[in-house]
């Protein structure tokens, strides 16, 4: 399948390849696959459709068979957010940039939803 990707159901910005990855927006190569058969994976997207479990220390194939693969994905910190649901419920779709090829000044420049949430609540507390 090449370079390819798809894009979080939480904020509709794509899973990126940690390769193509910074400080800004690392926490977007932490990602959730929840399938239609029901499979759940975790771990960093390597991309080609690989991720590293940091718990395990193995690198894991995800089941991506072909185009039409029914899967739900999220970026970790947005699958936090939503509240870690544990089925699959509707297909993401593909990313146009891969994962891979985008330009900073067009996205993937912003802060993890749960630092976003952090920082509202300490200037609020303010």
């Amino acid at each position: 399948m090449g370079f390819s990707s798809k894009l979080c159901t939480g904020c509709n910005e794509s899973i990126i390849s940690r390769y193509a990855s910074n400080d800004i927006n690392d926490w977007q190569i932490h990602a959730t696959f929840l399938f239609e058969s029901g499979e759940f994976y975790q771990g960093e997207y390597l991309g080609y459709w690989n991720i590293f479990d940091g718990d395990t220390g193995a690198e894991i194939r995800l089941p991506i068979k072909d185009y039409d693969q029914k899967v739900t994905c999220y970026h970790t910190d947005c699958y936090i957010q939503a509240g870690c649901p544990r089925e699959y419920t509707t297909p993401s779709d593909w990313a146009p940039d891969q994962g891979y090829f985008f330009n900073l000044f067009e996205g993937h420049n912003t802060l993890s939803p749960l630092k976003r949430d952090k920082l509202h609540l300490e200037i609020e507390r303010k």
